[in-house]
């Protein structure tokens, strides 16, 4: 009998060396058989991960291999670590020295001959694969092409639901609820954003795990209109008999004279004000006082005079007993189903909404042919369901024996459903699979992400005698206090002991999540500094705003100590957080004197700074195509003025507010130059309408420095360079548009803040001087001498109007010197980029294009190299797997709530009775869910919320190498029910261990320990920068073929037969109703690139002679009505596209063009056409072929 394999769980602590390891197991598998590599597949979470893995694998396997000392030293310390990590594989160190240094070698010449074998990937990229080869399975169109995000086909989801209100009656009575709901709960009219805001929730795995019938059910308007009604029921009886007890009783109490302050503990929770409350409309539960005096039978004080013991003695004897007895059952027996209900009445909407979205989105998907990225996991899933393991693998055309998963933490239930037969599959064959992760690095839950499966699941799932855990303890990463600071912080009896002590919920239990945290570090990393400032609590201003005031000093500090402005990383919660970091630091940097900003790099940079649309080149390229779009938008002219001036260097006094206040953002200065080769600093900080930072979730607010101006006279700084693609100085300020949406023309809203006062400039009239330049606008945009645009700007763009896409951005490149600035090189290479991709997959429509810049490809982004210097601030989110050299975290303070969500929702798959008629429910997560029939599952949503909070306070404290920063207000832990990272980390800070230092003082409280290393430093090798953008010529060139034609110079309209023509053609005909629609059908061709302009006129002519011809002139006389290639689906799903379908009373012509030569399938799918309208129930029918160029009319007969 075959033993049984083993699944090794790394658990790979921070800093643990995980890479490492998983490179080390699949060299030992391809080192023991230098053909496993064929029968391996690892897989991660990005492609970045994917490719350092195969990097470490061939470097390691070469160096393996080689023939001298070098050699000699990586086989005798690998044979040690295999060794002693897989002994069952390697058990003798001889033997294995001898075969590491005959299988190296093969190894990697093998994965070099054949590379595609080595799969080496990201999980999306395998689901992908097995999707590609089941599509048929899985009914998947042939050539869908795959959607990354699903944010647009959810958007246009939601916009056909809101569509159908209109013609579906159920549909609209269920949206007016929902809508009633949220205006009861003071929500604004903002339907569609109230719908999108809980549409997302359809690609939460909860959802995606509902059965068919499940889903079909909740969108069943009468179903989800029943159990409604059923909700509301529970919820008004309940509040109803509440409240006619609760009347009674203080109609009792009042004829006798009695008053609430008569009552014992009076106000204070007493009897009588708890009637009078009750009897008003509350609901919270009776508190102790009410309990004591209700079954006691004492109302009243012991001193009480002789005539309320009387009055109160009456009361008793009319029922006032008897009242605070039902009450105090109706509060037993029944206030945790009211509970549950009542966190229902809001949410019954959103679960029905939900299941008409998840329709909705399906149909977008389907009539788009798209294939959504997020559905592959689901699809893979139901597949696995039904095949066994050897039939995926005959699809896909590859046997795997070993699995390598990392970051498992991070691993979905779809997911792990989906991995976890496969990985079956090869135990039960003897092979070894390798699962790595760390639960206390698991801070996507909001991603889907499961911690429970590498914490308990993986082991229940095989057997606690097939899964061996393994500990990684040795940090490799950080200097030895750090780690003893990290070690005393999340000991199992300290931050996570307690939360357990506040979440007293047996369910889940922090500190054992937290056992075995305790690391070990390197003797090659002594020393290290930590440092926690605490602020105390001051009248003047918050502490954030005094953590702010003095960051710029600690980053001087550390460069004065030799760190590099890229040597530090700012740590932070929330997208305000970071921007308001970002817009301190510059705004500290634009005071700074001359002397301070040549010592010290402020550069600064986040995600957000490197989007394209902040450059001013790529800013001038979208309005000069939103020009061609638009010729008459003075908006867009003066944004085409400003851009150019600002992307070309050229004087920054130029820009002026035109006929109309444009540049509210921006004042020139006066005596400022620009630094060589980039253009001037703007004198506001650049994040007023800022996207979130990269890996974040939740919504930012305005930063508190966004309007504060540069201070007035500042210099430039000599002999600085600018970071390569940053245009916009060492402060980094991007313009901002004044705008709501992504590259909307600017809101006219008030004209140019003056000399910094505050003051608003009189808005120029028509007949009035204006300050500081006095040309009209026109002067400004037309050309010529007065304006700073290049003479004749307008004919050249108008040149651009019937160029391809990528001609006309190509050809602004050049005619305004756009790439003569270094700054802009390398985001006018990624947008060309963004242009060549778009135009592949859709076409060369310039309107298109700027449609679709303006929703989505507005959040393109340049690559970051790793090279810049520059200070880095990011998210924990996003800053998870990285390491820094110094890292700060200032505002270590957030709660452990789900930040971003207005209003949370629990999601109940297992629902209790009476509620149990649905396949799930939502209740709203607040803190009476505890009480309810909820109640396990709101307790655990709430811990696992906490160990999201102590996690991230984890991964944000152990990315730092030589130093750690921390920054938390001064604040005492409550005594139970509630914490957050700084109340934990003050409470922690108490039990630190020997070496920590504590200084006092009025302002703060600073725990250190350690001091900063020297700074040793490899000499960096200056990187290749290019001076200019490389344009090819403009004749002779190599032309693009985009959206399947051919360029448009080869396209003749002279010169029939080819497929080019033929696609021309069919696009010209499907646009032409009747010959009036001719012109307009050439035109679009024409912009399209899909023939020249020089040829318009001769293929107008043409078609009118064509289209009046005898033959064909009552096909395109507006006689019949029209349709131009209509989809006509199938029974099976497959869809067939007549070129022309004319009804005309009871008769149906159908045309089909043709451009070749006549062959006889022509007239058999002409007459296919026709059989499949007969079948539609149309019973005159007549179908047609027309070879256009060989003037021939035919009939399909059947």
């Amino acid at each position: 009998m075959e033993q049984t394999g083993k699944l090794l769980k790394y658990s790979a602590s921070a800093g643990s060396g995980k890479t490492h390891a998983l490179t080390a197991f699949y060299l030992s598998c391809v080192l023991h058989d230098p053909g496993a590599y064929r029968r391996i597949l690892a897989v991660t979470f990005t492609n970045s991960a994917a490719a350092e893995m195969k990097e470490r694998i061939l470097r390691r396997l070469h160096h393996l291999g080689l023939e001298n000392e070098k050699g000699e030293k990586e086989r005798r310390v690998f044979t040690e670590y295999l060794c002693n990590f897989f002994p069952d594989l390697w058990p003798d160190r001889e033997t294995a020295a001898v075969t590491i240094r005959k299988n190296a070698p093969l190894a990697l010449n093998n994965i070099l001959q054949d590379y595609s074998r080595f799969t080496v990937g990201t999980i999306d990229s395998f689901f992908q694969r097995v999707i590609r080869a089941f599509a048929r399975e899985m009914d998947i169109p042939a050539g869908y092409e795959i959607e990354l995000e699903h944010e647009a086909v959810l958007s246009d989801a939601v916009d056909s639901l809101l569509a159908g209100v209109a013609t579906d009656k159920k549909l609209l009575e269920w949206i007016s609820s929902y809508v009633a709901s949220r205006l009861d709960d003071s929500k604004g009219w903002d339907i569609r954003k109230e719908i999108m805001e809980v549409a997302g929730q359809v690609f939460r795995e909860d959802f995606r795990q509902l059965g068919a019938d499940d889903r079909k059910r909740i969108g069943d308007y009468g179903v989800m209109a029943e159990y409604a009604s059923k909700v509301f029921s529970i919820r008004r009886k309940f509040e109803s008999d509440l409240k006619n007890l609760a009347s009674r009783g203080v109609r009792i109490y009042s004829d006798c004279g009695l008053t609430p302050d008569d009552f014992l503990y009076k106000s204070r929770g007493g009897v009588g004000e708890s009637l009078r409350r009750y009897a008003q409309g509350d609901t919270r539960r009776p508190n102790s006082n009410w309990t004591k005096a209700a079954v006691d039978g004492k109302y009243y004080a012991g001193g009480a005079k002789p005539d309320v013991v009387n009055a109160f003695a009456n009361a008793t004897e009319m029922g006032l007993d008897e009242v605070v007895r039902k009450i105090s059952e109706l509060f037993e027996r029944r206030y945790s189903l009211y509970l549950s209900a009542l966190a229902q009445v809001r949410t019954i909407h959103v679960i029905g909404i939900l299941g008409a979205i998840s329709e909705r989105v399906r149909e977008q998907a389907h009539d788009q042919n798209l294939f959504l990225l997020s559905d592959s996991g689901e699809l893979i899933n139901k597949l696995i369901a039904d095949d066994d393991t050897p039939f995926i693998y005959e699809k896909i055309g590859a046997a795997y024996d070993h699995y390598i998963i990392d970051e498992f933490q991070d691993t979905s239930r779809i997911q792990w459903n989906n991995f976890r037969p496969l990985i079956a599959e090869t135990l039960a064959r003897g092979k070894d699979n390798l699962v790595v992760g760390d639960v206390k690095q698991s801070i996507y839950r909001w991603r889907n992400s499961d911690w429970r499966i590498i914490h308990s699941e993986a082991a229940q799932a095989f057997g606690d005698e097939t899964v061996r855990t393994v500990h990684l303890s040795t940090n490799y990463r950080s200097r030895e206090n750090i780690i003893l600071f990290n070690n005393a912080l999340f000991s199992p009896s300290s931050i996570p002991a307690l939360c357990d002590e506040r979440l007293a919920f047996d369910g889940l239990k922090i500190s054992e999540i937290y056992e075995g945290s305790k690391q070990e570090g390197t003797e090659r990393r002594p020393g290290g500094l930590v440092s926690v400032t605490l602020y105390r609590k001051s009248d003047d201003e918050g502490w954030k705003e005094r953590v702010l005031h003095d960051l710029p000093s600690v980053v001087e500090r550390l460069q004065d100590h030799g760190y590099r402005a890229d040597d530090i990383l700012l740590l932070c919660r929330t997208n305000e957080e970071g921007k308001s970091i970002i817009s301190r630091i510059l705004e500290y940097s634009s005071s700074c004197t001359p002397e301070q900003r040549e010592r010290y790099n402020y550069e600064i940079t986040s995600g957000e700074s490197l989007l394209l649309e902040r450059n001013p080149a790529v800013t001038l390229m979208m309005a000069c195509l939103r020009y061609l779009t638009d010729p008459g938008s003075r908006i867009n002219r003066s944004r085409i003025v400003r851009s150019y001036i600002l992307a070309t260097g050229r004087n920054e006094d130029l820009i002026y507010s035109g006929d109309g206040p444009v540049e509210s953002d921006r004042i020139p200065l006066a005596g400022r130059q620009p630094l060589p080769g980039r253009p001037p600093l703007a004198n506001q900080a650049p994040f007023a309408n800022q996207a979130p930072l990269a890996g974040e979730t939740g919504e930012g607010d305005q930063p508190p420095f966004a309007d504060r101006p540069v201070e007035q006279g500042r210099q430039p700084l000599p002999g600085r360079q600018p970071l390569p693609g940053r245009p916009l100085g060492c402060d980094q300020t991007h313009l901002e548009d004044q705008t709501s949406e992504p590259g909307q023309p600017p809101l006219p809203d008030g004209p140019p803040l003056d000399n910094h006062t505050g003051e608003r400039d009189q808005l120029p009239l028509d007949n009035q001087p204006m300050e500081r330049d006095e040309r009209p606008f026109d002067d400004m945009t037309g050309g010529g001498n007065q304006s700073p645009l290049p003479e004749g700007w307008e004919e050249k763009l108008e040149s651009f109007r019937n160029s391809s896409l990528y001609s006309a951005t190509e050809g602004m490149i050049r005619f305004f010197g756009l790439g003569e600035n270094s700054a802009n090189i390398a985001y006018i290479s990624s947008f060309q980029d963004v242009v060549l991709t778009w135009s592949g997959r859709h076409s060369s429509d310039i309107s298109a294009f700027v449609e679709w810049w303006d929703g989505e490809g507005c959040k393109s982004t340049l690559s970051q190299s790793n090279r810049q210097e520059a200070m880095r601030v990011m998210t924990v989110h996003r800053a998870k797997g990285l390491q820094s050299r110094v890292v700060i975290v200032p505002f270590a303070s957030w709660e452990f709530t789900k930040p971003g969500f207005s209003r949370p929702l629990l999601w109940v798959t297992e629902v209790p009775a009476p509620f149990d008629m649905m396949p799930v429910v939502l209740p709203e997560i607040n803190s009476r869910l505890e009480e309810s029939l909820f109640a396990e599952e709101a307790m655990m949503e709430k811990a696992s919320d906490w160990l999201d909070g102590v996690n991230l306070l984890y991964v944000a404290f152990t990315r730092a190498v030589d130093a750690l920063y921390v920054m938390a207000p001064e604040t005492a832990l409550k005594a139970s029910g509630s914490a957050g990272a700084g109340s934990l980390l003050n409470q922690a800070l108490e039990n630190l261990p020997a070496g920590f230092i504590t200084r006092d003082d009025e302002a703060v409280r600073v725990v250190e320990c350690g001091e900063l290393p020297p700074v040793e430093r490899e000499e960096r090798q200056p990187g290749l920068e290019m001076s200019r953008f490389t344009l090819s010529e403009p004749r002779g060139r190599l032309r693009l073929r985009t959206g399947g034609a051919l360029p448009a110079d080869e396209v003749k309209l002279a010169e029939p037969g080819g497929r080019a023509y033929g696609i021309m053609m069919h696009e010209i005909l499907s646009r032409i109703t009747t010959t009036h629609d001719i012109e307009a059908a050439v035109d679009h061709a024409c912009t399209a690139g899909l023939m020249p302009v020089t040829g318009r006129d001769a293929a107008v002519t043409r078609l009118r002679t064509m289209l009046s011809a005898e033959k064909v002139h009552s096909w395109f006389d507006g006689s019949a009505s029209v349709m131009t290639e209509a989809t006509i689906i199938l029974p099976t799903g497959a869809a067939r596209r007549p070129d022309r379908v004319m009804i005309s009373g009871d008769t149906v012509t159908v045309i089909d063009y043709k451009f070749g030569e006549p062959l006889p399938r022509h007239k058999q799918q002409a007459a296919d056409y026709r059989q499949l309208l007969l079948q539609m129930g149309y019973s005159d029918v007549r179908s047609w072929l027309w070879y256009v160029e060989k003037d021939i009319i035919e009939e399909a007969d059947d």
